[in-house]
């Protein structure tokens, strides 16, 4: 009973505690009613005016800058110092609007994607085909040539720009897309739809309608021909977007907290993106206001071309924030302790998703477990960063970052870059939440003395994605690896126990070793998949290396259908049954390594791309024409299976001597703690400023208050 007794007072007073007096100040001064200004504000800027405004804040226009120019000036109001516009070089693309003008004399409004050439006011008129998903199997038995195709998107098979590509070898002159009813996107009704393009500049023009007004078209062609004039007022060149940045200056001038969102966007982007700028400046607003004076510097910032930024590349979007870590602040790779993302804000009923780098999904799952209260609808199971926030780039240069957002599936599927995501969906008391959240997080970080880094959690993540029994079926010797994961594992905990007692004169020689420990777990291991997913370094070419081993397998065991199936897994290959060879060959280049377009792609360890097109396509026809000899496919699987493997076992050895190089920094680390706790040799006495007094009479009076309550249980037992 008295075991009871005292557990139920232990948790009575841990109720009673007060929050961090600094977090309680700040969130005491969050003024929603400033963040619904911004919101409003940024979401009447627009480049498509007529007929109707549907905004588009697009990178390298004078919409970005106009932006850009707002946000200085509120960072500059609140008093965050050393604000500025810095400059990004990129692809400019500035829409005014689209339209389709149909023979009937019907005008359906239109959008675009970024990067997609116009075609002036004049337009491009022709005749219209419907070709079903663009696929080159659509193609048979028709006459595009000097036409207008138009094809419904299914993401599952590929991204647009490669109908566009299709099309146009096909001699197609425009392509009008939209997506279908059920489909993945723009399900609103009447909803129109934008992206980045992943487009060449040398492609046709595109423009994308609803579903309903293309269901319209589809009926008309059942009844004979439709002519048409397409018009997509779009410029596109040379130019530059617009990141800004302000500071709040810390203690410790040279160690940086940097936290961002984007303030681009396609229509309104009232919830992607202007909601999480508005969370940004709103949360810099009330650290001023409050009087927070911290430890390390922090970093307010927001980028431009999140959405778009490049032509002529695959990776073109996150341009903004690849561009300022990796070239206007490159020295932040080692400086900067952690990055903030802010994505998505905010809707009602969404749990809030959350990203994070494994070096800190010990300290963000920490805070999220005891602030419930902040997070309404609960919130999504923690993973790794990905590719389609800002936080990517920022890991894989080597900053360890946290993502949160709102996104849900609904969300996408319905109102995802359409104009619907506008400013009456967001649900303020929950995005009021969300940056008292991030003002939690933000304080923990900046008044970590020790870095909160996990690499026991690094570890065990590495673990979940070493296969042993596949190293070995590829004839790689797994020990070596799996004895770095146990050194890392050791070194971290011998550095866990050390650290309890670490005095404040070593804290930063610590840190710095942990900090570069951390940058080359993220530089060296972060990387991504063809389909912009985050793995491993190795993973991709383990992948690609057993697919080539099944294809081999099977087709010298005459097994023809089974063959194509693993082709089609490897690399990009999924591809070969869908595309023109030309199709193919543009996708193979934009996802080299070495392209020269690569942009933040470089960053993520690409596993060059495979080109088995026409091989695939070579055992089709020969299965169709019952040919069984496959003597030529075999050699070239083989050659390409041999050097895979090889790249395997580079991949891995890769991996091996980033753990020992991490390893070696964390026992570095350890050598530090351990020599200053044998140099005590006696106990110093230290003064207590009478600040540091004031801040100790909370936890003194709950000292007291424990003991009474104990005392009178006491008592009471004893009567």
């Amino acid at each position: 009973m008295r075991a009871v007794t005292l557990a139920l007072i232990s948790l009575l007073l841990l109720s009673l505690l007060p929050a961090s007096a600094e977090e309680e100040k700040v969130i005491g001064k969050i003024d929603i009613e400033y963040a619904k200004y911004i919101e409003n504000k940024l979401t009447s800027i627009g480049s498509y005016k007529e007929p109707k405004f549907l905004g588009f804040r697009v990178a390298g226009t004078p919409e970005d800058l106009e932006t850009a120019n707002f946000i200085a000036e509120e960072m500059r109001k609140m008093g965050l110092v050393n604000v500025s516009l810095e400059p990004v070089p990129l692809d400019a693309w500035e829409f005014k609007g689209a339209r389709l003008e149909l023979s009937n004399g019907k005008v359906i409004i239109a959008s675009s994607f970024g990067g997609v050439p116009g075609t002036g006011s004049e337009g491009i008129s022709g005749e219209i085909v419907y070709v079903g998903d663009g696929t080159r199997g659509n193609y048979e038995g028709l006459n595009v040539s000097g036409k207008l195709v138009l094809a419904y998107w299914n993401p599952d098979i590929s991204w647009f720009n490669m109908i566009a590509h299709e099309a146009m070898i096909h001699g197609a002159k425009g392509v009008i897309l939209f997506n279908p009813p059920n489909g993945s996107y723009a399900q609103h009704p009447n909803a129109l739809h934008s992206f980045d393009g992943l487009y060449s500049s040398d492609f046709i023009p595109m423009i994308v309608i609803s579903k309903e007004d293309a269901q319209e078209i589809i009926e008309m062609l059942k009844s004979g021909p439709v002519e048409a004039k397409m018009v997509n007022l779009a410029t596109l060149k040379r130019g530059t977007g617009w990141n800004t940045i302000g500071y709040i200056p810390g203690r410790r001038a040279d160690e940086y907290i940097l936290i961002a969102a984007h303030h681009d966007a396609w229509f309104y982007g009232a919830m992607d993106d202007t909601g999480a700028v508005a969370a940004l400046l709103t949360l810099a607003k009330a650290i001023k206001e409050s009087g927070y004076v911290p430890e390390r510097t922090l970093v307010f910032m927001t980028h431009t071309a999140e959405e778009y930024g490049i032509v002529d590349a695959y990776h073109d979007w996150l341009i903004g924030a690849w561009w300022r870590i990796t070239q206007a602040h490159p020295e932040w790779r080692k400086k900067a302790i952690a990055y903030i993302n802010l994505e998505g804000m905010a809707i009602k009923g969404v749990p809030l998703g959350v990203d994070a780098s494994p070096e800190l999904s010990t300290f963000i799952s920490e805070i999220l477990d005891e602030s419930k209260e902040l997070l309404p609808y609960g919130r999504g199971e923690l993973e790794d960063v990905y590719c389609w926030t800002e936080a990517w780039p920022y890991a894989a240069a080597g900053v360890p970052s946290i993502n949160l957002d709102t996104f849900s599936p609904w969300f996408r599927q319905n109102l995802y870059h359409t104009q619907f995501d506008s400013p009456e969906i967001i649900d303020w008391d929950y995005l009021g939440k969300i940056v008292s959240l991030t003002a939690k997080i933000l304080i923990r970080l900046d008044k970590s003395e020790l870095l909160p880094y996990d690499f026991s959690a690094r570890a065990a993540h590495l673990r979940e994605n070493l296969n042993e029994t596949r190293m070995k079926q590829l004839g790689a010797e797994p020990e070596e690896l799996m004895k770095g994961v146990e050194e890392l594992e050791k070194a971290f905990s011998e550095f866990k126990n050390l650290s309890k007692n670490a005095s404040s004169d070593v804290i930063v020689k610590v840190n710095s070793k942990l900090r570069e420990a951390a940058y080359i777990m993220l530089s060296e291991l972060t990387a991504l998949d063809p389909w912009d997913n985050t793995i491993y370094p190795h993973q991709q070419v383990e992948s690609d290396a057993l697919f080539l081993s099944s294809a081999l397998d099977a087709l010298k065991g005459g097994d023809v259908n089974e063959a194509l199936s693993m082709i089609e897994s490897v690399s990009i290959n999924w591809y070969d049954s869908f595309y023109s060879y030309e199709v193919f060959k543009r996708e193979l280049l934009h996802k080299s390594p070495n392209y020269e377009r690569i942009t933040w792609g470089g960053l993520g360890h690409l596993a060059p791309p495979i080109d088995l097109w026409k091989e695939y396509n070579s055992l089709r026809e020969k299965s169709m024409a019952n040919i069984t000899n496959y003597d030529a496919e075999i050699r070239s699987i083989e050659n390409h299976l041999k050097e895979t493997k090889a790249l395997y076992q580079e991949r891995l050895r890769d991996i091996a001597k980033a753990l020992s190089s991490a390893s070696s920094l964390i026992r570095e680390a350890n050598s530090i703690l351990k020599s200053t706790t044998t140099q005590k040799t006696e106990v110093r006495e230290e003064t207590v400023t009478p600040q540091e007094a004031i801040s100790l009479i909370p936890a003194v009076l709950i000292s007291i208050l424990v003991i009474v309550i104990l005392l009178v249980i006491y008592l009471r037992r004893r009567k």
